[in-house]
């Protein structure tokens, strides 16, 4: 990984040393507020119009942009599709760790009574496959030992917990996790979620009456703590139509050096959450912790269209031009301000056309760009793809010039046009009051009840 780091570092250029050895303690931006449900989402805004209205189309527009379609279409199984390896006891969960990289179908309600479960997925075999709960859950477990990986230097003693452990790339679809719990003491660096530690798109899912609690423990003094813990995921990519009705408690001691520490009622942190909701509590002892219904978004995607990108770091340029905020003496308050910040955010970024684009892509097909219904593909011929091995504190610093030089508001409608999604949209926290549940698809995902909304999937309660 260090071999990786170096040559990314060496591609900045621009940037003077001594700015890439002061951001190794910058304390990354904090966010401005983030929107909890926008009232209008662009489907076909001009880039970097920003002055201008965001327009929504008619509704069924608005939930294919909104909802990833095997949300929408999304009907209860009777018999296992070719392709997929059923679930039907617990036993038969073993076979998850044995062939990581399948695909697997729950057919039944699985009670695993109160057994300590090992956490499926780590970072020597991570769970990359297709995961589709089928309306069924999985109940009554407890999880009280994290789970190490120590095949990554970056990652060494890293806690991935949740029914998932480390599954970055997975699909985890239409599954329900019941009365379990996490008890964790200790932990330096993780990830935890009751449903999984680290995820890539969870979507049609669900936890209730669960308990998340977890001790940190402070790191070696030349280490920082690195922790993300949600009701959900501790770390996501996406969450799509999800809720968590659960207690997450957080204690403990840190460094005074830590910069990576979320927790969220839904997740610690992800890219984007649509259409969900939380019924969630968070106390949080533990000093240093951002907080909300996610503990932290980020605004870096995966994919971006040439034009898209090259349109965003033109804006960027003249921002920093009309702003005359180039500070060679970097203070470290501002990313807009240092040149060294924009020049990383354009190393970590490689132009590809499309089949290089999808070959860096791998297992990882969800990515949003290609799963929603009107884009046209064959518009744009190269694409920008995200270096897959950025660790998380470079994720946050290339995420620190975007969130220096735009609003919330101006990021989003600059992604969704391409159809790509940042933040919060559509969710809701009960603790702030009844929701309207604006955005969401009672048609097909949702069912309306005389409490909280369910998922249609898992039928009468």
């Amino acid at each position: 990984m260090k071999n990786k780091q170096d040559s990314l570092y060496q591609a900045i250029g621009s940037a003077d040393p001594k700015f890439i050895l002061e951001a190794e303690t910058v304390v990354p931006v904090k966010p401005k507020k983030r929107l909890k449900a926008i009232a209008k989402v662009a489907l076909a805004a001009a880039i970097l119009s920003i002055a201008g209205v965001i327009a929504i189309a008619a509704s069924p527009a608005l939930q294919n942009f909104l909802n990833l379609p095997f949300v929408r279409e999304n009907p209860k199984l009777t018999r296992v599709p070719d392709g997929y390896v059923g679930i039907y006891t617990a036993e038969d969960l073993k076979q998850i760790r044995e062939d990581p990289d399948a695909d697997y179908i729950l057919m039944a309600d699985i009670d695993l009574g109160g057994a300590n479960h090992t956490p499926i997925g780590t970072i020597e075999a991570p769970f990359n496959g297709n995961f589709n709960g089928n309306g069924y859950r999985i109940t009554n477990f407890t999880i009280e030992d994290g789970i190490l990986g120590d095949a990554d230097e970056v990652r060494i003693n890293m806690t991935y917990a949740g029914f998932f452990g480390y599954a970055p790339y997975a699909v985890i679809r239409n599954l329900g996790i019941e009365n379990a719990h996490i008890t964790l003491a200790n932990v330096e660096r993780g990830s935890v979620g009751m449903l999984a530690g680290y995820a890539g798109y969870v979507a049609a899912s669900y936890v209730q009456n669960c308990t998340v609690t977890v001790d940190c423990t402070a790191a070696a003094e030349s280490a920082t703590n690195s922790v993300f813990i949600g009701g959900i995921c501790g770390n996501a990519y996406t969450l799509d139509s999800c809720y968590s009705v659960c207690a997450i408690r957080i204690g403990g001691e840190v460094t005074k050096r830590s910069t990576s520490l979320y927790a969220g009622k839904l997740a610690g942190m992800l890219y984007t959450a649509v259409t969900s909701w939380s019924d969630s509590t968070l106390e949080v002892s533990c000093p240093g912790f951002s907080t909300g219904l996610t503990g932290q978004t980020r605004c870096c995607p995966k994919v971006v269209p040439q034009s898209v990108f090259e349109s965003i770091v033109e804006e960027i340029k003249l921002r920093r031009e009309a702003a005359q905020v180039d500070d060679p003496e970097y203070s470290g308050q501002n990313p807009l301000s240092s040149p060294y910040y924009l020049s990383m955010f354009l190393a970590f970024y490689q132009l590809m056309d499309k089949q290089e684009m999808q070959d860096a892509l791998g297992r990882d097909g969800v990515a949003e760009l290609f799963y929603y219904e009107g884009l046209d593909a064959s518009a744009e011929e190269y694409y920008y793809v995200y270096e897959a091995s950025a660790s998380m504190r470079e994720m946050l610093r290339t995420d620190a010039i975007l969130r220096a030089a735009f609003t919330d508001e101006e990021l989003i409608e600059i992604f969704s046009s391409s159809y790509l999604k940042i933040g919060e949209l559509y969710c809701y926290d009960l603790a702030d009051g009844a929701p309207t549940y604006e955005g969401f698809d009672f048609e097909s995902v949702w069912k309306e009840t005389q409490t909280t909304p369910t998922l249609k999937i898992f039928g009468k309660r």
